[in-house]
């Protein structure tokens, strides 16, 4: 792992596709600008499980820097209540004929 600052982090979510949480929910992100506010919330995830909507917000002030896996593909953030997250990042295929 290594750590990265928020703005690559961002970057990364907006240009993945969609996001695995905790190996238990396929989600599209959804993202606000980020603004050097910490109370922003800047992420923030919506799913179905079981019949139950669950969510998890991300602010600007718990995630000045994040983890990721050497390979990109795994990131940690930390949400409102102070949990940490795992995010799988899945990448557009590029199909060339």
């Amino acid at each position: 792992m290594k750590t990265i600052g928020l703005k690559e982090a961002y970057e990364r979510l907006a240009d993945c596709s969609a996001v695995i949480v905790d190996n238990n929910a396929l989600v599209y992100p959804s993202l606000d600008d980020i603004n050097n506010d910490p109370e922003n919330e800047f992420l923030y995830l919506s799913w179905e499980l079981e019949g139950r909507t669950q969510s998890i917000k991300c602010m600007e002030q718990n995630n000045q820097t994040v983890k990721v896996s050497d390979d990109g593909s795994l990131m940690l953030l930390e949400d409102m209540e102070g949990d940490r997250i795992q995010l799988t990042l899945l990448e557009p295929v590029n199909q060339t004929k």
